[in-house]
């Protein structure tokens, strides 16, 4: 199963940081090109222990129905920030509100990009207690999950308490995480 973190870097990532790296689990970080830009070392840290990172566009735009001019901007300028920040190039693309139509689809991939949906939303953006988001995401995984999490886009601090219970709770009813 993959952990994923939509909306940052922001100054709710070092928590969620510390809290994988406790536990030798790596993830996927779907950063705006803003947000790197930013906060430039924590879009650093995030390579640098060993997270993958995924576009998810420059300002968090809804591309669906969107020009396809908008698209590529949206998708070339994340690109662009991201590498000028990190050093690395994304190879996934998560669209913003998991909204998309087929031209906005045939650009991203026309970049080359991987789309990446979810299958367990714990709506962690509405900002339920710890409690709530580590029942959601344990009553509703199942191997080969897709999580879908926030580490920016707002006060995450919930999410970000969450994650020690989740992680115990998912290895020891035997999950193993993975990159997206």
């Amino acid at each position: 199963m993959a952990l994923t973190f939509d909306d940052g870097p922001s100054r709710y990532t070092p928590q969620i940081l510390a809290v994988l790296r406790r536990h030798h689990v790596h993830a996927t970080f779907c950063m705006l090109g803003d947000e790197a830009r930013r906060y430039p070392e924590l879009a650093r840290q995030v390579v640098a222990e060993g997270h993958q990172l995924c576009n998810h566009s420059r300002d968090h735009a809804n591309l669906q129905k969107a020009s396809p001019a908008k698209v590529r901007a949206e998708v070339t300028k994340a690109q662009k920030q991201i590498k000028k920040t990190t050093g690395v190039t994304p190879k996934i693309f998560r669209f913003p509100y998991g909204a998309s139509d087929s031209q906005a689809r045939k650009i991203v991939h026309g970049y080359g990009l991987r789309a990446l949906g979810w299958d367990v939303d714990p709506e962690d953006w509405t900002r339920p207690s710890a409690r709530k988001i580590t029942t959601r995401i344990t009553a509703h995984v199942k191997n080969g999950s897709v999580v879908l999490m926030h580490d920016g886009g707002g006060d995450r601090s919930h999410t970000a308490a969450s994650l020690e219970a989740t992680i115990t709770r998912l290895q020891a009813r035997g999950y193993t995480f993975v990159l997206a």
